[in-house]
C-alpha cells in the first residue's frame, strides 16, 4: 500500500517555490535563502531560457518597429501607407523616423547583447 500524498500546506518550502515557478528557481538558493526565495540576491541573474526570451522580445521589436519606420518613407512613393502611420498625418515623418532608429537600436542591441 503506498502512502497517501502529503497535503499542499505541508510541503516544504522548496517543492512549493518549484511548483509556482518551475525552471526559475534553483533549489539550493531557495533553501538558504531566508524570506522569500524568489527574491534573493542569487535568483535575479537571469536564466538561459529568461536571456533567450528577452533577446528574442528584443529583436522582434526591432524588426516590427524598423519595418514601420522605413516602410512610412518607402511606401507613399507606391501610393500606399501604413494605416497606423496615417493616423498621424503631419507627424508620420518624425514619428517614421522615431520608429526606425529605435527599431534599429533595438535590433542592434539583440545581436550585440547576444555575444
Amino acid at each position: 500500500m503506498q502512502p497517501a500524498p502529503a497535503p499542499p500546506h505541508a510541503q516544504s518550502e522548496v517543492e512549493s517555490v518549484k511548483q509556482a515557478a518551475p525552471g526559475r528557481v534553483h533549489e539550493q538558493s531557495v533553501a538558504s535563502s531566508p524570506g522569500n526565495p524568489l527574491e534573493s540576491a542569487e535568483n535575479k541573474d537571469l536564466s538561459e531560457d529568461e536571456a533567450a526570451e528577452s533577446w528574442s522580445n528584443r529583436r522582434g521589436w526591432g524588426i516590427t518597429l524598423l519595418v514601420l519606420g522605413l516602410g512610412s518613407f518607402f511606401l507613399p512613393l507606391f501610393g500606399l501607407q501604413f494605416r497606423l502611420m496615417d493616423l498621424l498625418r503631419d507627424a508620420q515623418p518624425a514619428v517614421g523616423i522615431f520608429f526606425a532608429l529605435i527599431g534599429g537600436g533595438l535590433l542592434g542591441w539583440s545581436y550585440w547583447d547576444n555575444e
